[in-house]
């Protein structure tokens, strides 16, 4: 960097060209004047900075130097030369005149001085040349056609590796799916919370008690097969007794649920839409249900001190002092009697079967609308010009059941005598837990499959949806006799059902009950006369001819029938 100072009194004397710069070198420290012409030319700003102290411009050095000259002379030529460049001259004649004239009767050409070629050994001919164009071309060919082949062969094994990749790793996933499936099964039987729970319980008792049986027949016999069954069928009572008090409780926490919801919904506040936004409005009507909703969570509580059950008490009596009815009364009477009750130190154990006396009759209370009116607003009210009802009397129980004329039921597809003496379905259960004991979970996983697998192809049927367990049991069971129609297996994990014609849709007339390998290998052959033997397609046909006759009785499976040709079932059964 360079200093630059500025004279300015020898500019005010006399106004010279020269100036005297000081220039300081900082390394050597040393100094030196220097005199520098001043160049009417602008330079360009190539960056520096001034001192704000003491006002000094500090410059790059290229400001020192002068700029680069001009490498065009200016001066004026008026000749031609300045425009032209310089030619030169190029004979294109021959040396010797040349033409394709044929000596002939008329002309004379001279041929002395022509020259006679005759061919060499090294003579190519045209033939040659495309003989070796072509063997070089087949060469060419040979060499790009193995590289093709070489590359479609590489990509067929990847292929064929990336299927074999994920045929494992979809056999691990269904493995897994396997182990969980069993796994949720053991859970569920440990902890039940439904009533498929339940029922699975009750068909794990029938297995134990068809393994203890049959061992007992096979050993014993006389007395001792007697003694040993009494045994049998005293464990087994025991054993239904624990399953239904678990049952039972089970039941009582859902009705619990059922009405604590109930509740929860006529406590909530009044919902008003505006532009932007919904505005909560609480009215007495909710202000009076939520306390209602609150008073019966304290009533239907169980780990609760004396006092406080006697404080929630007193609140109930003076909450139903304005009314003057039986069920008041009864509910007034109750409460003093548990509270006289709690006074003389009773133990809260013997009291459960008053205080759930006392919830019963205040749920039935809070439920009318005279006591709750948003009650109201959530009990079904019979409309004017209702479809017309069905009546069904259940052929057990003696008992009359009202459905609706728009339901799926199996039962309204009969006539009216076995309509009128038909089992309901609390009945149906209570036989199934008595002695049958039937378990819908594999096919609810079964259907569960089938509708996975047919998401998949590019057309599907909406009779999966309106499938059920019941009816997956029955084309398993009853008509598919619960085995694999190619290979005879039982097995309940690899059992499927598939497509038996590829190019239609899935129908319980167009199955195939097979194991899972099997499914993957009809799935790779499309064409069903290929796959199929002739005695093969006969026994199917007659499944599904069964099929089709048992979901012709089922109300919401007739959209999907169509016309069956009568031809084929008459020839499947002749032959």
């Amino acid at each position: 960097m360079f200093e630059e100072n500025i004279n300015q009194g020898s500019n005010a004397k006399g106004g010279s060209d020269l100036t005297q710069v000081k220039n300081e070198k900082i390394n050597f420290q040393t100094a030196e004047d220097t005199v520098l012409l001043h160049t009417t030319l602008k330079k360009r700003f190539l960056g520096g900075y001034k001192h704000k102290l003491t006002g000094k411009i500090y410059h790059h050095a290229i400001i020192q130097t002068l700029p680069s000259p001009w490498k065009y002379e200016f001066v004026l030529r008026y000749n031609r030369d300045t425009q032209t460049i310089e030619l030169r001259d190029k004979a294109q004649q021959t040396p010797k005149d040349a033409s394709t004239q044929v000596q002939v009767r008329n002309i004379y050409l001279k041929t002395t001085a022509d020259k006679i070629l005759t061919p060499s050994d090294n003579y190519i001919y045209a033939d040659h040349i495309k003989k070796e164009y072509s063997k070089k071309i087949i060469i060419l060919q040979k060499v790009i056609r193995g590289w093709l082949a070489f590359k479609e062969l590489l990509r067929r094994k990847e292929k064929a590796l990336l299927q074999i990749l994920w045929d494992n790793e979809e056999i691990r996933n269904k493995f897994k799916d396997d182990i969980e499936w069993l796994k949720d099964l053991e859970k569920r039987k440990s902890n039940p919370k439904s009533e498929d729970d339940f029922r699975l319980i009750f068909s794990d008792l029938q297995k134990w008690w068809n393994c203890e049986s049959k061992g007992i027949s096979e050993v014993r016999s006389g007395a001792d097969f007697k003694a040993a069954m009494w045994l049998l069928i005293n464990a087994e009572v025991l054993k239904i007794e624990e399953i239904n008090q678990r049952k039972n409780l089970f039941q009582l926490e859902k009705c619990f649920q059922s009405r604590e919801k109930f509740l929860k919904i006529a406590a909530e506040p009044k919902m008003w839409k505006t532009k932007k936004n919904a505005v909560q409005v609480e009215t007495s009507t909710t202000l009076r249900a939520r306390y209602v909703h609150e008073l019966y969570q304290t009533l239907s509580m169980k780990y609760i001190s004396p006092r406080d059950r006697v404080e929630a008490l007193t609140n109930l009596k003076e909450f139903l002092k304005p009314y003057h009815s039986k069920l008041t009364d009864n509910l007034e009477q109750l409460a003093s009697r548990e509270i006289d009750l709690h006074l003389r130190g009773v133990k809260s154990s013997h009291l459960e079967g008053l205080q759930t006396r006392i919830c019963n009759l205040f749920w039935q209370f809070s439920k009318k609308p005279t006591f709750n009116p948003e009650m109201q607003l959530l009990t079904k009210i019979k409309k004017n010009g209702a479809p017309p009802l069905h009546i069904m009397c259940c052929a057990a129980c003696k008992c009359f059941y009202i459905l609706p004329a728009d339901s799926t039921d199996e039962v309204l597809g009969k006539s009216i005598i076995q309509n009128y003496f038909t089992k309901c379905k609390k009945c149906i259960n209570i036989e199934n837990e008595a002695w049958i004991r039937k378990d819908l979970e594999l096919y609810k996983r079964i259907l569960k499959l089938l509708i996975s697998e047919e998401e998949k192809m590019p057309t599907k049927s909406s009779i999966l949806y309106t499938l059920q367990p019941n009816d997956i049991g029955h084309l398993v069971d009853k008509i598919w006799k619960h085995q694999s129609c190619i290979s005879g297996s039982k097995n309940d994990l690899e059992l499927e059902l598939t497509r038996f014609d590829m190019d239609k849709d899935w129908m319980p007339w167009n199955c195939l009950l097979v194991t899972r390998q099997e499914t993957v290998a009809l799935s790779k052959i499309p064409n069903s006369e290929i796959k199929y033997d002739k005695k093969f397609k006969e026994n199917v046909f007659q499944k599904h001819i069964e099929a089709r006759r048992y979901f012709s009785t089922i109300p919401r499976f007739l959209p999907y029938l169509t016309n069956f040709s009568c031809t084929k079932e008459n020839t499947v059964s002749r032959r």
